[in-house]
């Protein structure tokens, strides 16, 4: 045999050896070096938190239904938690930290299109800041506005402040560029600060003892109204507009006034400033009302709900939770309560069919409530439903979106249910479907979920 061709299919392995070896060392050096870069990328944003993968977790059919995971709706957008020390985005679907950012004394930021926007100080000032959602790169720094309550919409950010060190005019409400920071107009607020709410190129602001409205590319003041006529009336929580109609409720702080000492709910003409109705509470309302389908809702920290036609103040129902009401939701005929436990110590939350004002999902006890329309009540166990524990009732008055202890969105209620974890229920069922812990930071003071 001619030996040239013995040793051909020897000579074709040393070579195919050959080559493997050479692409395998081009790959292994690619990879050191997409694996170094992103190293320094992450130091670069901040320090490393982590977050452990969002793991599913079954939940328990009522008789006569089935649950799967198609059932739930799709995680997407972003989770982003604000800590000491940091600002951290994690991506909702994978669970994977796309940045952290080092930051003091962070605020849950506000989203809009590809920039992030959130309050921050240090040891001697506060800040505004702009960054990037992509990388979390700072675009801005404005010393200019104090903490407050931040809203925006396109290209303009509200912002109510009070800078106590400017005795005489400490107080403002802000029209500010979403580019780069710069003050478009300023409105004075002599009573104090003011929580605000937007709707339609209008921003609406309770500041104690006034509300108004204000033309949110101007700050030109369309009307402006006392509380005063209603007896010493004095109302420090976020107000909420739906269509034509402005809700919020306000107290006798003092208790002093020889006139009535307790509280007033109230719905005004969006439009005007003009009454369409009131009604006295002798309890306190300290959450922000909420307004769906024609209808208004409150709640008391005597634990009573109440129901009211929105353009006329008629009752429609009221019950009572057992708890004082922390916040209050309401979407696809559901109303989600907060609740605060009579002790202090615990808060859970709660979803009543706002037909029916029945409980659909809860928790009582030892045991979660969970009671599809049309259905006898059937008792889970109670993992179906998570307990709130970092949420202190000082916290219950309302200071805008991102002070909200839980959160709605696209059919998912996100929750801190402890230091460091946000869990996922399903806004139907109120069963758990995921959970992200976040490690690498003492505990999660506040969050905000996100479309980008």
């Amino acid at each position: 045999m001619d030996r040239r061709f013995s040793e051909r299919p020897l000579e074709r392995r040393r070579a195919r050896f050959t080559r493997m070896l050479r692409v395998g060392l081009l790959l292994a050096i690619l990879v050191l070096v997409s694996v170094t870069a992103t190293v320094l990328v992450l130091r670069s944003t901040g320090q490393l938190a982590r977050v452990s993968t969002p793991t599913p977790i079954a939940a328990t059919p009522a008789p006569g239904q089935t649950l799967t995971p198609a059932s739930a709706p799709a995680l997407q957008g972003s989770l982003y938690t604000a800590a000491t020390g940091s600002l951290t985005r994690i991506d909702l679907q994978s669970g994977k930290v796309m940045w952290t950012i080092d930051a003091t004394d962070p605020s849950p930021p506000l989203v809009m299109g590809k920039t992030l926007f959130f309050e921050n100080q240090d040891s001697s000032n506060s800040f505004l800041e702009a960054a990037s959602v992509e990388a979390g790169r700072q675009l801005w720094r404005n010393q200019k506005y104090p903490s407050g309550f931040l809203l925006g919409t396109k290209n303009m950010l509200y912002d109510s402040t009070c800078n106590l060190s400017a005795i005489s005019d400490p107080c403002h409400l802000y029209g500010i560029s979403a580019d780069t920071g710069a003050r478009f107009w300023s409105y004075d607020l002599p009573q104090g600060n003011a929580w605000i709410a937007l709707q339609n190129g209008v921003l609406y602001g309770v500041s104690y003892t006034s509300y108004f409205a204000l033309n949110a590319s101007t700050g030109v003041p369309l009307w402006q109204k006392s509380l005063l006529q209603y007896t010493d009336q004095e109302a420090n929580m976020t107000p909420v507009v739906s269509g034509n109609v402005l809700s919020f409720a306000s107290c006798n702080v003092t208790k002093q006034s020889s006139g009535f000492p307790g509280c007033y709910l109230y719905a005004f003409n969006a439009s005007t400033g003009a009454e369409l109705w009131h009604m006295s509470t002798t309890s306190s309302i300290q959450a922000t009302p909420t307004i769906m389908d024609g209808v208004v809702y409150a709640g008391a920290i005597n634990g009573t709900i109440y129901a009211l036609n929105e353009q006329h103040g008629t009752r429609l129902w009221i019950s009572n939770v057992g708890g004082t009401v922390g916040q209050l939701l309401s979407s696809a005929g559901m109303v989600y309560v907060e609740i605060l436990s009579a002790n202090g110590q615990t808060v859970h939350v709660e979803a009543f069919d706002a037909a029916t004002h029945s409980t659909r999902w809860g928790q009582s006890g030892s045991t979660a409530i969970f009671k599809p329309y049309g259905q006898p009540a059937h008792r889970l166990p109670l993992d179906t439903t998570i307990s709130l524990v970092e949420h202190s009732p000082v916290s219950a008055l309302s200071g805008g979106p991102a002070d909200n202890p839980f959160v709605l969105e696209h059919g998912l209620i996100y929750i801190h249910s402890s230091s460091n974890i946000i869990d996922v229920l399903s806004a139907t069922s109120g069963s758990r479907v995921t959970e992200y812990t976040v490690t690498g930071v003492d505990s999660i003071y506040g969050f905000t979920v996100a479309a980008q």
